[in-house]
Protein backbone atom coordinates (compact mmCIF):
# COMPACT_ATOMS: atom_id res chain seq x y z
CA UNK A 1 0.00 0.00 0.00
CA UNK A 2 1.66 3.54 -0.56
CA UNK A 3 1.11 6.65 1.43
CA UNK A 4 3.62 8.99 -0.56
CA UNK A 5 2.48 11.85 1.75
CA UNK A 6 1.20 11.88 4.96
CA UNK A 7 -1.77 13.97 6.15
CA UNK A 8 -0.88 17.53 7.08
CA UNK A 9 -2.71 20.07 8.54
CA UNK A 10 -4.08 22.91 6.01
CA UNK A 11 -1.96 21.38 3.24
CA UNK A 12 -3.05 22.97 -0.19
CA UNK A 13 -0.40 21.83 -2.51
CA UNK A 14 -1.22 18.94 -4.98
CA UNK A 15 -0.01 15.27 -4.84
CA UNK A 16 -1.10 12.42 -5.99
CA UNK A 17 -0.03 8.59 -5.03
CA UNK A 18 2.74 8.58 -8.32
CA UNK A 19 4.14 11.74 -6.88
CA UNK A 20 7.23 9.38 -6.26
CA UNK A 21 9.74 8.66 -8.51
CA UNK A 22 9.66 4.89 -9.86
CA UNK A 23 12.70 3.36 -7.77
CA UNK A 24 10.58 4.82 -4.28
CA UNK A 25 7.47 3.71 -5.84
CA UNK A 26 5.53 1.03 -4.22
CA UNK A 27 2.96 -0.58 -6.25
CA UNK A 28 -0.64 0.70 -5.80
CA UNK A 29 -3.31 -1.43 -4.57
CA UNK A 30 -5.36 0.25 -7.70
CA UNK A 31 -2.72 -0.16 -10.77
CA UNK A 32 -3.55 2.69 -13.22
CA UNK A 33 -4.97 0.70 -17.18
CA UNK A 34 -2.65 4.05 -18.71
CA UNK A 35 -0.82 6.83 -18.28
CA UNK A 36 -2.83 8.48 -15.49
CA UNK A 37 -2.61 8.62 -11.50
CA UNK A 38 -5.07 6.60 -9.69
CA UNK A 39 -5.65 9.58 -7.06
CA UNK A 40 -4.76 13.41 -7.02
CA UNK A 41 -5.05 15.37 -4.01
CA UNK A 42 -5.39 19.69 -4.69
CA UNK A 43 -6.49 22.15 -2.88
CA UNK A 44 -7.75 20.19 -0.12
CA UNK A 45 -9.77 17.81 -2.15
CA UNK A 46 -9.03 14.56 -3.50
CA UNK A 47 -9.76 13.40 -6.93
CA UNK A 48 -9.92 9.87 -8.32
CA UNK A 49 -9.24 8.34 -11.73
CA UNK A 50 -12.68 6.51 -13.57
CA UNK A 51 -12.39 3.01 -11.67
CA UNK A 52 -13.51 -0.40 -13.25
CA UNK A 53 -14.24 -3.24 -11.73
CA UNK A 54 -10.55 -4.89 -10.86
CA UNK A 55 -8.91 -6.94 -8.33
CA UNK A 56 -5.00 -6.44 -8.50
CA UNK A 57 -5.55 -4.89 -11.32
CA UNK A 58 -7.22 -7.52 -13.49
CA UNK A 59 -10.71 -6.77 -14.70
CA UNK A 60 -13.28 -9.30 -13.08
CA UNK A 61 -16.33 -7.77 -15.30
CA UNK A 62 -16.53 -6.59 -18.40
CA UNK A 63 -19.94 -6.29 -20.39
CA UNK A 64 -22.82 -4.47 -21.43
CA UNK A 65 -25.84 -4.19 -18.64
CA UNK A 66 -28.79 -5.70 -20.46
CA UNK A 67 -27.02 -7.43 -22.60
CA UNK A 68 -24.12 -9.50 -21.26
CA UNK A 69 -25.03 -8.24 -17.36
CA UNK A 70 -27.96 -8.31 -15.75
CA UNK A 71 -28.76 -5.61 -12.61
CA UNK A 72 -27.49 -7.65 -10.03
CA UNK A 73 -23.95 -8.44 -11.58
CA UNK A 74 -23.71 -4.90 -12.71
CA UNK A 75 -24.41 -3.89 -9.15
CA UNK A 76 -21.96 -5.94 -7.50
CA UNK A 77 -19.67 -4.85 -10.36
CA UNK A 78 -20.52 -0.78 -9.13
CA UNK A 79 -19.76 -1.74 -5.49
CA UNK A 80 -15.93 -3.41 -6.90
CA UNK A 81 -15.55 -0.06 -8.62
CA UNK A 82 -15.72 2.00 -5.73
CA UNK A 83 -14.36 0.23 -3.65
CA UNK A 84 -11.14 0.18 -5.85
CA UNK A 85 -11.59 4.58 -5.65
CA UNK A 86 -11.81 3.96 -2.11
CA UNK A 87 -8.32 2.68 -1.90
CA UNK A 88 -6.59 4.83 -4.61
CA UNK A 89 -8.34 7.97 -2.34
CA UNK A 90 -6.85 5.97 1.12
CA UNK A 91 -3.67 5.59 -0.25
CA UNK A 92 -3.52 9.48 -1.63
CA UNK A 93 -4.62 10.65 2.19
CA UNK A 94 -2.61 8.39 4.17
CA UNK A 95 -5.35 6.38 5.92
CA UNK A 96 -9.49 6.31 6.33
CA UNK A 97 -9.94 8.61 9.23
CA UNK A 98 -8.34 11.16 7.28
CA UNK A 99 -11.46 11.59 4.76
CA UNK A 100 -13.92 13.34 6.14
CA UNK A 101 -16.44 12.31 3.45
CA UNK A 102 -17.25 12.05 -0.09
CA UNK A 103 -18.80 14.54 -2.08
CA UNK A 104 -19.70 13.46 -5.36
CA UNK A 105 -19.96 10.57 -7.67
CA UNK A 106 -20.42 9.68 -11.12
CA UNK A 107 -21.36 6.28 -12.34
CA UNK A 108 -21.09 5.75 -15.69
CA UNK A 109 -22.47 2.49 -16.88
CA UNK A 110 -22.57 1.08 -20.19
CA UNK A 111 -26.07 -0.10 -21.10
CA UNK A 112 -28.30 -1.35 -24.26
CA UNK A 113 -30.37 1.43 -25.28
CA UNK A 114 -33.94 0.73 -23.55
CA UNK A 115 -31.96 0.07 -19.99
CA UNK A 116 -33.53 2.61 -17.49
CA UNK A 117 -32.18 1.05 -13.84
CA UNK A 118 -29.23 3.00 -13.89
CA UNK A 119 -30.17 3.62 -10.09
CA UNK A 120 -30.32 0.37 -8.80
CA UNK A 121 -26.70 -0.14 -10.61
CA UNK A 122 -25.26 2.63 -9.24
CA UNK A 123 -26.33 1.76 -5.77
CA UNK A 124 -23.72 -0.67 -5.76
CA UNK A 125 -21.57 1.67 -5.41
CA UNK A 126 -23.68 4.02 -3.32
CA UNK A 127 -23.46 0.76 -0.35
CA UNK A 128 -19.66 0.03 -1.02
CA UNK A 129 -19.40 3.72 0.49
CA UNK A 130 -21.60 3.94 3.20
CA UNK A 131 -20.59 0.46 4.53
CA UNK A 132 -16.90 1.99 4.59
CA UNK A 133 -17.77 5.46 5.79
CA UNK A 134 -20.77 5.58 7.48
CA UNK A 135 -22.90 8.88 6.99
CA UNK A 136 -19.35 9.99 5.70
CA UNK A 137 -19.99 7.80 2.34
CA UNK A 138 -23.73 9.65 2.03
CA UNK A 139 -23.02 11.03 -1.65
CA UNK A 140 -24.48 13.33 -4.14
CA UNK A 141 -24.68 10.91 -7.07
CA UNK A 142 -24.94 10.77 -10.73
CA UNK A 143 -25.84 7.36 -12.83
CA UNK A 144 -25.70 8.01 -16.68
CA UNK A 145 -26.38 5.32 -18.85
CA UNK A 146 -23.18 5.40 -22.20
CA UNK A 147 -22.90 3.51 -25.05
CA UNK A 148 -19.62 2.58 -24.67
CA UNK A 149 -16.77 2.34 -21.61
CA UNK A 150 -13.08 1.69 -21.62
CA UNK A 151 -13.14 -2.37 -21.69
CA UNK A 152 -16.52 -2.29 -21.82
CA UNK A 153 -17.33 -2.18 -18.04
CA UNK A 154 -19.50 -0.03 -15.64
CA UNK A 155 -17.10 2.38 -14.13
CA UNK A 156 -17.39 4.97 -11.94
CA UNK A 157 -15.32 8.36 -11.19
CA UNK A 158 -15.37 9.96 -7.49
CA UNK A 159 -15.01 13.19 -7.32
CA UNK A 160 -14.70 15.30 -3.57
CA UNK A 161 -13.16 13.50 -1.13
CA UNK A 162 -11.96 16.28 1.31
CA UNK A 163 -9.22 15.00 3.77
CA UNK A 164 -9.37 15.70 7.60
CA UNK A 165 -7.57 18.67 8.35
CA UNK A 166 -7.14 19.95 4.93
CA UNK A 167 -9.10 23.20 3.45
CA UNK A 168 -9.05 25.16 0.85
CA UNK A 169 -6.63 28.84 0.60
CA UNK A 170 -8.30 30.98 2.90
CA UNK A 171 -8.75 33.70 -0.44
CA UNK A 172 -10.94 30.72 -1.77
CA UNK A 173 -12.59 30.51 0.99
CA UNK A 174 -13.32 34.58 1.49
CA UNK A 175 -14.61 34.60 -2.14
CA UNK A 176 -16.91 32.19 -2.17
CA UNK A 177 -17.80 31.06 1.44
CA UNK A 178 -20.19 28.17 2.24
CA UNK A 179 -23.77 30.02 3.10
CA UNK A 180 -24.42 27.42 6.37
CA UNK A 181 -20.94 27.58 7.30
CA UNK A 182 -20.70 23.97 7.33
CA UNK A 183 -18.66 22.91 4.50
CA UNK A 184 -15.15 23.87 5.91
CA UNK A 185 -15.11 22.90 9.63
Amino acid sequence: MCSPVPPTRDRTASHSVSERSVSEQPLTAVPPQGVYVPAVVHGGIAYTAGMTPRRAGVLVVSGVVGRDLDVAAAREAAGLAAGNALTAVIEAVGDLSALVRCLKMTVFIAAVDDFTEHSAVADGASQVLREQLGERGAVARSAIGVATLPSVVPWIRQEGWPPRGRRRPAARQRRRPCPARRCHR
